[in-house]
């Protein structure tokens, strides 16, 4: 599961990750770990950002869009 955390708050320049990190209660460290997939994004650390940051869980994470098959590089399907 990939979230828009640190795209939102982080990459936008609203607060450096030692803010965002003081804000949610963990360390830089921990949250580097996070933002590069060497931790998972937990249910509780979802629920613990947002109940800090006073946000909702859908402005966190990024809309899954399914791949259809056949169409992974603009082509494909049936073709009579």
């Amino acid at each position: 599961m990939r979230t828009t955390l640190f795209e939102k708050y982080v990459d936008s320049g609203q607060m450096t990750m030692t803010e965002l990190a003081r804000r949610v209660g963990y360390t830089p460290v921990y949250l580097s770990w996070i933002r590069h997939g060497h931790y998972p994004v937990t249910e509780a650390f979802i629920a613990r950002v947002c109940l800090r940051l006073g946000c909702d869980i859908g402005d966190l994470f990024f809309e899954d869009v399914p791949e259809k098959p056949g169409n992974l590089h603009g082509g494909g399907g049936d073709s009579a």
